[in-house]
Order: structure tokens, then sequence, then C-alpha cells
């Protein structure tokens, strides 16, 4: 179901790609006669924290003057840039780029909390101006740079204990039964890849031939090719192609990372589940893997993490239990079966 919402238009840009299949994506723009944003394009999607807050500042300006820069905001980041020594020492010509690119950024993030500022916002905002190269480069080197520089006079934060959950056979049941198909979709496709977010949302039909799933990793660029497991296969058989992604919206679009963060907790809450994440669906296949006696190279081509990696993460989240000694004692009979010692 579309969201309306007054003062905001939407427009759909259309492309076909070189295998035939059309690509398209909606974008949202403020119309509001005499308003000094009438025309300003709106960041994401309805509903998000970055749409709403920018709809949310449009307004203000048009119905009582200039929005407040609310504290904790990037709005707020970029005034105490300005005013700082840091900025004071850069050159004249340099400090006139810096403030030209900061009020662009201003104008699709500016009410947004410095802490919800994640890499996907910074790469939506950079491609924005992609049209450019120059721009969209320089773009994100100041964004980074402010960025870097209100990290770094915040108070340094607590350690953070390491994660130590996996989901259970109860929570993957639960989670499924309050879940809509797209959801239900994301799930399979997260625990039976064993891979991060980014690279299950931006996957493509066209990445799985014969029954393998090819791919290169967002984060460490390694390339894995991987054979779909026979429950993932079921489900994607079944899909009605939409679009060039395998996961897509209940109108059948691409998700945009931070409308499938918000969507997946809606999931969580209606099905009851605390304390797991969607990331920890990645440890979860690799724990699988290994209660079912599969050696840590083997989990280590699927997930792609280093050896080293894998058996860091499988002794936190693997205890010595009786799964654990089951998977033991099957491959001891193995070996027994080859190589009976002699009475």
């Amino acid at each position: 179901m579309r969201i309306e919402l007054r003062y905001v238009k939407r427009a759909i840009r259309r492309r076909k790609r070189k295998d035939g299949s059309i690509w398209q994506r909606a974008y949202y723009y403020y119309r509001r006669d005499g308003a000094p944003d009438n025309g300003k394009p709106l960041p994401g999607a309805p509903g998000e924290p970055a749409f709403m807050a920018a709809l949310a500042a449009f307004n203000d300006r048009a119905e009582g003057g200039p929005a407040k820069r609310q504290a904790g905001t990037f709005s707020a980041l970029v005034e105490a840039y300005l005013a700082s020594p840091e900025y004071a020492d850069k050159a004249a010509s340099t400090q006139k780029e810096y403030k030209f690119y900061l009020r662009r950024a201003e104008e699709f993030i500016g009410q947004v909390r410095v802490a919800e500022i994640d890499a996907d916002i910074q790469l939506a905002l950079r491609d924005r101006f992609k049209h450019i190269p120059f721009a969209a480069n320089y773009l994100a080197r100041v964004l980074s740079l402010v960025l870097n520089w209100g990290a770094g006079r915040r108070p340094k934060q607590l350690r953070v204990r390491p994660r130590d959950r996996i989901w259970s056979d109860e929570e993957i049941a639960a989670f499924m039964r309050v879940a809509d198909e797209p959801m239900q979709r994301a799930l399979m496709v997260h625990l039976y890849t064993a891979q991060r977010q980014g690279d299950c949302l931006s996957l493509t039909w066209s990445q799985i031939k014969d029954g393998h799933i090819s791919l290169r990793q967002s984060k460490t660029g390694k390339r894995l090719e991987i054979r779909m497991p026979q429950p993932l296969h079921e489900v994607l058989s079944n899909v009605h192609r939409t679009s060039t992604h395998v996961l897509t919206d209940e109108r059948g679009l691409p998700w945009n990372a931070n409308t499938f963060r918000h969507r997946w907790l809606e999931t969580m809450k209606k099905a009851g589940l605390k304390g797991v994440q969607n990331r920890d669906l990645r440890r979860t296949a690799m724990v699988w893997m290994a209660h079912e006696g599969v050696e840590v190279y083997a989990i280590a081509a699927v997930s792609g993490h280093t050896i080293t990696q894998t058996m860091e993460i499988l002794r936190t989240y693997l205890p010595p239990d009786a799964k654990m000694a089951e998977a033991g004692i099957r491959g001891l009979e193995r070996a027994a079966t080859r190589s009976k010692p002699k009475a």
C-alpha cells in the first residue's frame, strides 16, 4: 500500500539494461507552491527517518521560517564544523568548496540524526550526484571528513561485549509464521547463503545459474561460488520475478536498505522475538554446518571468512554441547568403517 503524503510527488525512472531487463526506481519531490523548498528532492522513501525529517524541515520553512537545527542532527554538526578552528585553518577556496557541498548534503539529510547516518545513507547521497563523478567523489570526501571530525569530539564508547547469539529453530519458525512472503524470502536467502545483509539485498537473478550462486562480497571483495541449498532452491523456484533483484518488497521493487531494516524490525516485533538480529543468521548457518560435522575450511568457503575468523566465530558461537559431541561420534564411526583397529 502506498503512503499518501501532502506536498509529496512521486516519479518513476526506468532504464533498459543490456540484458533486456528493466531497472526502475521511485523518486520523491517536495511540491508546494510558494515554499522555499518547492521542487527539491526528498531522500529515500516515505516512512524512512531521512525522508520524514526532510519533509518536516521543508514544511517548517514553508510555514514559519528556517527549520530549527536540533542537537544531534547533521545540520547541527555542519554548523559546529563551520565554526571550528579546523575549518578556519583551511584556505579560503577550500572553505568555499566545503561549505557548498555541506549545504547540498544538508538539503537531503540535514534533519537526520548523525547516529543514523550509516554507509547506505552516505552512498545514496553520493549517488545523487553520480552524473558528475567529480562532484560525487568530492561530496563523499567532505561528508566523511565532517562525520569523522564529529566522531572525534564524542566521548569514547564503552566496550561492547561480542555477540554470542544464534537463531534457534523456534525463533526461525516464529518469524516465518508472521512474516509476509518478501520477509520470508529474505530470511531464507540470509540463512542459506551465510552472507551479509548488503550482499543479500544486492543479489540478482543473473548471479544464480545452474543451481549455483556467484557473488563478490562488497566488504572484502572476495569472489564466491556456492551451490544453492535445496530449501532455498525450493523457495526461489516459486518466486514470481518482477525485478532483476532476488529480494524485493511487496511492490516487487528492490529493497531500499533503510526500508528493509525497518520492515525486518517490524516483523521481529510482531513475532515477539528479542535478542537476535538479522546479522546473526549468518553465524547460525555456520553453526548449523559445524553441527553436521562440516570442516572449518568448507564453512569458510561458503561464508567467505578467513580460516582464522571462522575458527574464532565457532569458538564463540559453538559451545561443546550434545550436538557437537554427536557430530564427533559420527565422525569417529565413519573413520572406524574405513580402518577398524585390530583386537
